[in-house]
């Protein structure tokens, strides 16, 4: 875990049907994880019927897919 005037990082391991290393930007209030749509395609994320309304932090709301997926963070999932 690290951080930078503020922000907090933590090295998370996802896994889809494939498995990737990122450094993600600790959201302690988040009830989901975002990603990006490159990484969903290379995880190879499965779907499912499902969409939420995200409230970014600019105040805009978004409305996004939810996705099946396992984190990892310093051995906890």
């Amino acid at each position: 875990m690290s951080s930078t005037v503020g922000y907090v990082y933590i090295d998370i391991t996802i896994r889809g049907k494939r498995e990737k290393k990122i450094r993600a930007l600790v959201d302690a209030g988040a009830s989901y994880l975002v990603l990006n749509s490159q990484t969903i395609k290379e995880l190879e994320l499965s779907p499912t019927p499902y969409e939420v309304m995200l409230t970014l932090a600019d105040k805009r709301r978004v409305k996004a897919r939810l996705y099946v997926a396992e984190a990892e963070a310093e051995g906890r999932r």
